[in-house]
């Protein structure tokens, strides 16, 4: 399997600033893209369903540790470094949209990958279609936060800051290391 280019986590790097969970974050996010269109790419072929089910775990869980690093972490601290900046604050609603938005497509699809694991028939085209949905959704997600909250954060914290993200992190320890990209030559 291919190696990510996430940065490494473990250690001191996520409990010192959330920009580098952010970052990786970011990365996650867009390797469970690759890996989602990689699946779509092998279809109308036959679907591998140790690939499906890992990958159902994934599709929610990553995108369950964003909705709680975003909601918990940066958006409460781009608000409070920014509360005087009206247009700052504007931003997080259509964040908020989408994120919705895309929670509903996740769960439509974890449904699929659901009925492939009973053996249940999926159409291949439409199975097609909603993969590549979630991961055009989620990566064009991604990529405007990236753009428009990755300068946001403020480089750095003060020590009340740093205190409380130092609990959130210790509380919510990255799960993801290790996570190897799916690609068309290791899926089955």
């Amino acid at each position: 399997m291919a190696t990510n280019n996430r940065p490494h986590m473990a250690g001191t790097t996520d409990s010192e600033h959330p920009a580098a969970r952010f970052k990786a974050d970011c990365a996650l996010q867009l390797d469970i893209c690759k890996s989602l269109l990689a699946v779509a790419d092998s279809l109308p072929g036959s679907l591998n369903t140790t690939t499906i089910d890992i990958l159902s775990k994934l599709l929610q869980s990553t995108w369950a540790a964003h909705l709680k690093l975003q909601d918990e972490v940066i958006v409460p601290l781009i608000a409070r470094r920014h509360e005087a900046v009206s247009d700052v604050c504007r931003c997080f609603t259509p964040l908020t949209r989408q994120h919705i938005e895309i929670s509903g497509i996740n769960d439509e699809l974890a449904e699929c990958f659901d009925m492939i694991a009973k053996g249940e028939p999926v159409e291949s085209s439409m199975l097609g279609f909603l993969i590549r949905n979630a991961a055009e959704r989620r990566h064009e997600h991604v990529e405007w936060e990236k753009t428009l909250l990755g300068p946001l954060l403020p480089k750095t914290l003060t020590p009340a800051e740093r205190q409380v993200y130092w609990g959130w992190a210790a509380a919510n320890p990255w799960p993801y290391e290790g996570f190897k990209v799916l690609t068309m030559s290791n899926l089955n």
